[in-house]
């Protein structure tokens, strides 16, 4: 019985010994490196847009050109060439180079056509009074009126109307092509011809009295509102 308790005790330390060596030996050999999983590549991001600049018109000071529904009037534009500028109304009188002149709108007049080809004609008709408070004569041209649309298309006047569809005494109604003199008034209606069908007018017009062509600036400029 003594002999198997030593011989027990010796294998119990025999034992741990083992373990404690096997242990040692484990935990003292290097561990292989853990393997350690790569950094996912960025992703391609889009690029932030830029962010929206607000427009900002130039303003009239910067603008130097006669155009068309900008809002200016730079120097040296008139209302003949840039609806922008300043007109006088219809109804209004202006005064320039000694010749006092106002104009009104009286009608749109529908006439029959001169031919089979052409049903109607259509015409806007004007009244004009004219003075000349010069102590000189003045010439007056019923050819000097025009009209002028929104786009600047010029109407001349029309001397030669249907007046048997019209009016009868049309011929002594227009104003007269003439001299005047000191302090003389005369008055008449100028007929325009437009094209109501084919190209209706709209928007705001002028009617012109340029009493000296050659001379830019001279002209009388009215405006008006005119729907179709």
């Amino acid at each position: 019985m003594k002999l198997d308790y030593y011989s027990g005790t010796l294998l119990a330390l025999i034992l741990v010994v083992i373990l404690s060596v096997s242990y040692i030996l484990i935990t003292s050999t290097p561990q292989p490196p853990q393997s350690q999983e790569p950094e996912p590549a960025p992703q391609n991001q889009s690029p932030e847009p830029a962010p929206i600049q607000q427009y900002s018109p130039p303003s009239c000071d910067q603008i130097s050109s006669c155009t068309l529904g900008d809002g200016c009037c730079p120097a040296g534009c008139t209302a003949l060439i840039d609806y922008d500028c300043p007109a006088s109304e219809l109804g209004e009188t202006i005064t320039s180079n000694g010749l006092k002149l106002q104009v009104t709108f009286l009608e749109e007049r529908r006439c029959i056509g001169f031919s089979d080809n052409e049903d109607y004609i259509y015409y806007l008709v004007f009244h004009a009074n004219l003075k000349n408070t010069l102590n000189r004569s003045q010439f007056v041209s019923y050819p000097s009126f025009y009209l002028l649309d929104t786009m600047g298309a010029k109407y001349d006047p029309d001397p030669v109307l249907p007046h048997y569809t019209c009016r009868d005494n049309y011929q002594d109604l227009l104003l007269e092509t003439k001299y005047i003199y000191p302090g003389q008034a005369i008055s008449g209606e100028v007929w325009i011809e437009v094209d109501k069908e084919e190209d209706p007018l709209d928007g705001t017009l002028r009617i012109v009295y340029d009493p000296i062509p050659a001379d830019t600036g001279e002209e009388f400029i009215f405006s008006f509102n005119y729907s179709n």
